[in-house]
């Protein structure tokens, strides 16, 4: 994947946000790491008790789910202050799910890829691996 200067690449799951701008070229990209504020999670139970099913998830899948919403919002914000023009999310499948569900929409043509991957934590080698790969 050629990744444009000036992108920028989030990697997410379901607790965790990193953040990295390319400061390279498209062929060879240069991962720099930007500071990450808090993220505000949206709490999605309503304070009533249900058992846990498929329907209704239990606590911790609601307390990911949140903090998908507010990663979400940051990177929304981002966008809309002029930080990025160009954005690849590396997320976990099921956090990208709930990113998909509330990105701003004036966000989505900024989108350059989409990777259902879990790499939080993972080194700038691998990041950059996955990156390459996507590319064919």
């Amino acid at each position: 994947m050629l990744i444009a200067n000036g992108t920028v690449i989030a990697v997410c799951d379901g607790e965790k946000l990193s953040l990295y701008r390319n400061q390279g070229n498209e062929i060879a990209p240069s991962l720099v790491p930007l500071a990450v504020g808090p993220v505000e999670t949206q709490n999605r139970s309503s304070g009533v008790r249900h058992r846990n099913t498929a329907a209704n998830p239990d606590a911790q899948q609601l307390e990911e789910d949140g903090f998908a919403a507010g990663v979400a919002d940051v990177l929304s914000g981002m966008f809309l202050a002029n930080e990025f023009q160009h954005l690849v999310v590396i997320a976990a499948p099921r956090t990208l799910g709930e990113l998909r569900k509330r990105y701003h929409g004036q966000m989505l043509p900024a989108i350059q890829a989409e990777i259902a991957k879990d790499l939080t934590g993972h080194a700038l080698p691998t990041l950059l691996a996955v990156l390459e790969a996507e590319r064919g």
